[in-house]
């Protein structure tokens, strides 16, 4: 069994997948196979962007 490594996501990433959260086309667990990212850092990512102003 290999180990995956951790991955860093740039910033534009983040809010890519951020927006498809906020979207709400579709629930996490289907976002979570197009962005290959964690379930549990859709929610973080989400966050953050709510806190950010433009």
């Amino acid at each position: 069994m290999t180990r995956r490594r951790w991955q860093n996501h740039s910033p534009g990433f983040r809010a890519k997948v951020a927006i498809a959260a906020l979207k709400g086309d579709k629930i996490l667990a289907e976002l979570v196979p197009d962005f290959d990212v964690h379930p549990n850092r859709i929610p973080a990512f989400v966050e953050v962007a709510e806190t950010v102003e433009m």
